[in-house]
C-alpha cells in the first residue's frame, strides 16, 4: 500500500465494501497472462470489473453512462425481489435472395432503455437484439431472423432460465417461403414473393417455459384507445402473456400517451418512456415477491 488509492481499496475491501474496478489499457497489456490472472483473482475476491470492448488497439475507459449503470447495478442488486430478465428488442428480417430481405421497422430504442433501467435497478439482464437503429449497450446475443430468435430463446432458457421475458422486438408475422439462392436480376420483372407464417416467438417462450412471466408489446395504428386496449387483451389471451404494452403508432412521437400497460386486472396510461421503464420494473419486482 504505497499510495492513497491502494490504501483506500485495501480499507474498503477489509470492511466488506463493494469495490468497482474499471481498468483501461492497451490490448498488449490487457492480453498479457499476468494481467488476466490478476483480474481473475480480483473477481474471485468479490470485486466488480467493467472492461470496455477493444477499440483501436486499446481498452478505453467506458462512457460515463456505462460506468454509472455498472455502479448502480452493483449497488441495487442487493435490493429484494431482483429477477433474471431477458429483454428482446429490435427488428427482424428474412431473406428474399442473398442481398435482399423483407423486414419491419423498429429502432430498438424502447427495449434498450428498458434493459438499461432494469440493469441499473439491480436485475440480471440478458439483452437479445435484432436489427437496431439506435446506439447503446452492446447486446449479449444478436438474432436477426425470427427463427434465430426462437433458437436463441431456447439456448438462453438452458443457460440462465430467465424469470421474466420482455418481448419488445418487432418480429415478422410472415416471411418469404422460398428464398432465392441467387441474386434476383434487377433488369427483370420480379416474380411474386410467396409468404408463409414466421415462427411465433412468444408462443415458443410460453411452450418452452410455462411458468415464465412474459411482457409483450402490441403496436396498432388508426384506431381508438378502447379498441387498442381490446386488441391488447385479445393478444394477451392468445399469446398467454402476463402483460401487454399497447402502442398507437401515431402516439410514439406525438402528443398522446406513450402507451397503455395492460394486465389482467388493470390498464395504466403511460406518459413517456421513462414512465414505461419504472412501471415495468415495478411489475417485475412485484412478480418476484
Amino acid at each position: 500500500m504505497d499510495d492513497p488509492a491502494m490504501m483506500a481499496i485495501a480499507a474498503a475491501s477489509g470492511a466488506g465494501k463493494t469495490i468497482l474496478l474499471v481498468p483501461s489499457m492497451h490490448d498488449d497489456l490487457f492480453d498479457d497472462a499476468v494481467t488476466r490472472d490478476l483480474l481473475e483473482k480480483i473477481r474471485s475476491m468479490g470485486y466488480k470489473v467493467l472492461v470496455s470492448p477493444s477499440e483501436e488497439g486499446r481498452r478505453k475507459q467506458p462512457s460515463p453512462s456505462n460506468i454509472v449503470r455498472f455502479a448502480a447495478a452493483a449497488i441495487n442488486q442487493n435490493l429484494p425481489n431482483r429477477a433474471n430478465v431477458a429483454v428482446i428488442y429490435g427488428a427482424t428480417e428474412s431473406p428474399i435472395d442473398p442481398v435482399r430481405v423483407i423486414s419491419n421497422k423498429s429502432s430498438g430504442k424502447t427495449g434498450m432503455q428498458i434493459s438499461d433501467y432494469l440493469e441499473r435497478m439491480g436485475h440480471d439482464v440478458t439483452r437479445i437484439s435484432g436489427a437496431v437503429e439506435a446506439s447503446g449497450v452492446e447486446p449479449d446475443i444478436i438474432a436477426r431472423t425470427p427463427q434465430e430468435m426462437v433458437d436463441v430463446v431456447r439456448d438462453v432458457m438452458v443457460e440462465s432460465a430467465p424469470d421474466v421475458w420482455i418481448v419488445a422486438a418487432a418480429v415478422l408475422d410472415f416471411q418469404p417461403a422460398h428464398a432465392s439462392t441467387e441474386k434476383l436480376s434487377s433488369s427483370e420483372t420480379p416474380a411474386p414473393v410467396a409468404l408463409e407464417p414466421a415462427p411465433r416467438l412468444i408462443e415458443s417462450i410460453r411452450s418452452s417455459d410455462p411458468d415464465a412471466r412474459i411482457i409483450s408489446f402490441k403496436l396498432e395504428s388508426g384506431i381508438g384507445v378502447a379498441e387498442l386496449i381490446s386488441r391488447a387483451k385479445s393478444h394477451m389471451g392468445r399469446c398467454h402473456s402476463d402483460a401487454v404494452v399497447a402502442n398507437l403508432l401515431e402516439n410514439l412521437d406525438g402528443s398522446g400517451p406513450r402507451a397503455h400497460l395492460v394486465t389482467s386486472d388493470d390498464v395504466d396510461e403511460i406518459y413517456d418512456l421513462e414512465h414505461l421503464c419504472t412501471s415495468i420494473e415495478s411489475i417485475v419486482s412485484g412478480w418476484m415477491e
